[in-house]
């Protein structure tokens, strides 16, 4: 039975001869039921085995997990583990590294650049050095000045880093 959907019951009347369908609905507007300690714990260890898990440096309820392939993230608050596997029609990819700052998440991974904005809720997709899509972030650093340090590799393998200025969003070398 699927969780707060409707169930299907077939049962005999009071003669005993014929059977009436009872369906109970579920009102569609009801909150799902609270999610439990228990649940939440089953599903943090079914991330075990992933290749990096690192707390949320601004919200302190968040740990983001580098799964194999995407990421996932713990909310400790609401007691739910979300994985993505898709972004902005990347598939495929896996979390290399993450950067935390106020107003978003940096992460690297074997596809690019992504920025999950906390303040609208979306993803963007940055080129390195403002013409890399795809390379692969090996490492992210942000400094107090909000300058983010990205170690790449390019398309030949070759080790590069460019500076992504993040209150300008400028790149420099």
């Amino acid at each position: 039975m699927i969780q707060g959907g409707p169930t299907v019951t077939w049962r005999f009347g009071e003669d005993a001869t014929h059977p009436e369908l009872v369906l109970n609905m579920i009102d569609p507007k009801a909150p799902p039921p609270p999610r439990t300690d228990e649940d939440f714990q089953n599903e943090l260890a079914d991330l075990n085995g992933s290749l990096w898990r690192k707390p949320d440096a601004f919200d302190k309820t968040l740990e983001w997990w580098a799964l194999k392939e995407g990421v996932a993230i713990a909310n400790s608050g609401t007691k739910e583990v979300k994985r993505i596997t898709e972004l902005l029609g990347e598939t495929d990819f896996a979390a290399t590294c993450i950067a935390f700052s106020k107003d978003k998440v940096w992460l690297g991974t074997s596809k690019g650049l992504f920025a999950w904005d906390r303040t609208d809720m979306f993803w963007t997709r940055f080129a390195i050095g403002g013409t890399m899509i795809e390379a692969t972030v090996t490492d992210l650093s942000l400094a107090d000045d909000g300058i983010l340090r990205v170690s790449f590799s390019d398309p030949q393998g070759a080790a590069q880093k460019f500076d992504y200025d993040t209150q300008k969003g400028t790149w420099g070398k």
